[in-house]
């Protein structure tokens, strides 16, 4: 009688660890999310859907430590949104990029001697930064 108990409490046992509701996301889906977090950031700087008529009306915000982009890893945002709710969204994306990098060990390159943009320029009603005489669409 015994033996049939530990034979029933194993069995039970490798049932319930071998039942899990939790899935373990992929490195494709982990991203694909860290690419929906960016798009919902840049969608609420309004950078696609306001015209640029005066540059004063923008700023802009580190959002990529690295910075390798043309744009130096920063980001125009409407000054009609709420700066404190963008900076909030920013940290909570870059600690998700940072959690994802590590798990699926994903190197950045960290690029040296990066320029923040000067300013805000209105080109053709759309906001682009600019960095002293240069400017990146």
């Amino acid at each position: 009688m015994k033996k049939l108990s530990f034979i029933l409490f194993a069995i039970c046992l490798t049932l319930g660890s071998c039942s899990s509701d939790e899935k373990e996301s992929t490195q494709k889906e982990d991203l694909a999310m860290l690419d929906n977090m960016r798009n919902e950031i840049i969608q609420f700087t309004q950078v696609n859907s306001q015209a640029c008529n005066n540059a004063q009306e923008w700023g802009f915000i580190k959002i990529d430590a690295a910075g390798c982009s043309g744009n130096g890893g920063y980001i125009l945002y409407s000054k009609k949104v709420s700066a404190a709710t963008l900076q909030n969204k920013i940290e909570e994306y870059n600690k998700t990029k940072g959690e994802i990098y590590t798990k699926w060990g994903i190197f950045v390159d960290y690029c040296a001697g990066t320029t923040a943009p000067t300013g805000v320029k209105c080109v053709n009603e759309k906001p682009v930064l600019s960095f002293d005489n240069i400017i990146f669409n």
